[in-house]
């Protein structure tokens, strides 16, 4: 899964997940159920505009805001690709949980304005003198991201997130032991 993802190494689930595997052999099923568990709870996350710690995400800059075409109001959200590429995929050693967006790490990390180089495009647009994009076609360019993007962490496991993990692996070894 390239783009943005976590590796979360939490000892208590690969304990938990090592019992399964030895008494059914095959993890599979419990980690379909921690994926789609890991899509709701993100998805809960990312309508309330939080963090896995709870901490709710930066708000948007006022010159962001002001050319923004759609959602002003909503931080991470355009026209909701980000949001709704957040997927899981089981492998044979775990579970991936993320997005392939390359600009999901930006938003989760953060970055600076300029990290990534700089922006130019061949033809001139006309954008009006104060507007950053008037440098597009020009020697200058713009730099990308056009200003610093805070971090604003989307994908991680909350407290709450690793109680459910452990109490679906509960549920799994139950049901495997009759």
């Amino acid at each position: 899964m390239a783009g943005t993802f976590i590796q979360v190494d939490d000892e208590n689930a690969r304990k938990a997940l090592a019992e399964l595997a030895r008494l059914i052999g095959n993890p599979e099923p419990a980690l379909h159920d921690i994926g789609a568990y890991l899509e709701r709870s993100h998805d809960e996350r990312f309508a309330a505009g939080e963090a896995p710690d709870g901490s709710k995400w930066a708000p948007l800059s006022e010159s962001y805001r002001a050319i923004k075409p759609q959602h002003q109001d909503k931080v991470l959200v355009l026209e909701g690709h980000l949001r709704n590429s957040l997927h899981y995929q089981v492998e044979d050693d775990g579970l991936l949980f993320g997005t392939d967006r390359i600009y999901g790490a930006a938003h989760q990390f953060g970055a600076a304005m300029g990290e990534f180089g700089r922006y130019y495009q061949l033809s001139r647009l006309k954008y009006d003198k104060n507007d950053f994009r008037r440098h597009a076609g020009s020697k200058k360019g713009h730099p990308i991201p056009w200003g610093d993007i805070p971090a604003r962490p989307f994908v991680g496991l909350s407290d709450a997130d690793r109680e459910e993990i452990a109490a679906i692996l509960e549920e799994h070894i139950q049901a495997a032991i009759g």
